[in-house]
């Protein structure tokens, strides 16, 4: 709802007083960013070379840009690639001997990771995720559809899954591109259905927990002494805290387990209050919203030019969930086309940033600007601290932050309050 807003150190009539209390300190957080898949290299490869630069300068530059400090990259192919791929095609590899990066990622991914450091001077935070392993490492003897790995979670199948999170990292690493934590499966629950529309593997949270207990923590551990960091779940919060309690009780798990990553595909029907008993259950675990979209549901499932409803719901869920103890929030392809793609199966969403390839410009849809009043004001390592309203007013949302430099932040959204409102801090 757009109204004029005003701030003042006098009481107006129509005032709106909020209370800030920094003492009063909550959680620390990690960041704001978008993914980096191949439909996004795509779309930004049809720009002129300038314009593709200034795509990744208005997300990563501060102050120039909005500021993203992470990006997720898909572990080789996703829905949001051309085809189906994998770093390992050679059934029975078993020392993945042949594993090898793509031209896609040589092409898409990596020259646009290498621009976002230069504009946060190397410090954007990267983390990849897998949606399948290669097909012949899987019961089903494919990529696209779900199905766990054959064999035991501790038989050769898993153990090669794990040295595969390592071969990507040290692939990345020789490119410059330093990966600062992985998820363990984009989505696994999508992994139920074995005619599932495109790539992903099933998982539950014990088998998660055994994986990464006796394989893939230790054996990142011993690779990288940087400390990758391990995110568990990577799905929608209905499956908290019962997905987290799962593998925190076992205390050789817990200890490689660095935060619950969240999707946020069922938070119109499942409660906040999942997240706020997630952290009181686990207060040392972190909680971090890996992926999010608009326009994946329903008739409309492709991007809406400069609709600003979907801003509402974007800016509406990431003060829910900062409000409810969650780190950061990360938007889904940081660029799409008009048609919202590319995409092998015809999964086309919306993305806060649009190109069109016929014209050689690119669109900053609201959604940007959604994302933009938290990424570029509320800063890695700021705080969440207390603040409330003098009366109660259901049409506005808000958050409160103070970031390193100590300078204070509240994010207000208006969304019925029809008023010019002065507010009073």
């Amino acid at each position: 709802m757009k109204t004029n807003i005003t701030t003042t150190n006098s009481v107006p009539a129509n005032a709106v007083i909020l209370s800030f209390n920094p003492t009063v300190r909550h959680q620390k957080i990690f960041g704001f960013g978008g993914a980096i898949t191949d439909a996004a290299g795509i779309n930004l490869n049809s720009l002129p070379p300038d314009l593709a630069d200034n795509v990744i300068k208005q997300y990563y530059s501060y102050p120039n840009g909005i500021g993203y400090s992470t990006a997720r990259i898909p572990i080789a192919s996703c829905d949001f690639s051309t085809h189906p791929y994998s770093y390992s095609d050679v059934d029975g590899d078993f020392n993945l001997t042949n594993f090898n990066l793509t031209t896609e990622d040589f092409t898409l991914k990596l020259p646009y990771l290498k621009k976002a450091l230069t504009y946060t001077n190397s410090t954007v935070r990267f983390f990849g995720s897998p949606w399948s392993a290669p097909g012949w490492m899987k019961e089903t003897g494919l990529m696209r559809g779900g199905g766990p790995l054959k064999g035991p979670v501790n038989g050769q199948y898993y153990q090669t899954w794990a040295n595969y999170f390592v071969k990507f990292i040290q692939a990345y690493m020789n490119q410059g591109i330093q990966i600062w934590g992985v998820t363990l499966q984009n989505e696994p629950n999508t992994g139920r259905a074995l005619d599932f529309p495109w790539q992903t593997m099933y998982w539950n949270a014990s088998m998660q927990r055994d994986f990464l207990r006796d394989l893939l923590g230790p054996m990142l551990d011993q690779n990288f002494i940087w400390g990758v960091k391990k995110i568990i779940l990577d799905d929608n919060r209905g499956n908290l805290p019962d997905w987290a309690d799962t593998i925190l009780a076992d205390p050789n798990a817990a200890k490689f387990v660095d935060m619950i990553g969240v999707h946020w595909y069922e938070d119109e029907t499942k409660p906040a209050s999942n997240l706020n008993d997630t952290y009181y259950k686990h207060p040392g675990v972190p909680m971090l919203y890996t992926e999010a979209c608009a326009g994946w549901e329903g008739d409309e499932r492709y991007p809406l030019l400069g609709n600003w409803t979907r801003a509402e719901q974007y800016a509406d869920d990431i003060l829910t969930a900062l409000n409810n103890y969650v780190t950061g929030w990360n938007d889904w392809n940081i660029v799409l086309d008009v048609p919202g793609g590319p995409n092998w199966v015809g999964n086309t969403v919306d993305s806060s940033i649009i190109v069109n390839a016929n014209t050689s410009e690119y669109y900053k849809q609201p959604l940007f600007f959604a994302m933009g009043h938290f990424s570029r004001f509320v800063r890695p390592n700021a705080v969440r601290v207390n603040s409330q309203l003098a009366s109660s007013n259901p049409s506005l949302e808000f958050a409160s932050f103070v970031n390193p430099d100590n300078t204070r932040v509240t994010v207000i959204l208006n969304k019925d309050d029809v008023r010019d409102l002065g507010f009073n801090f």
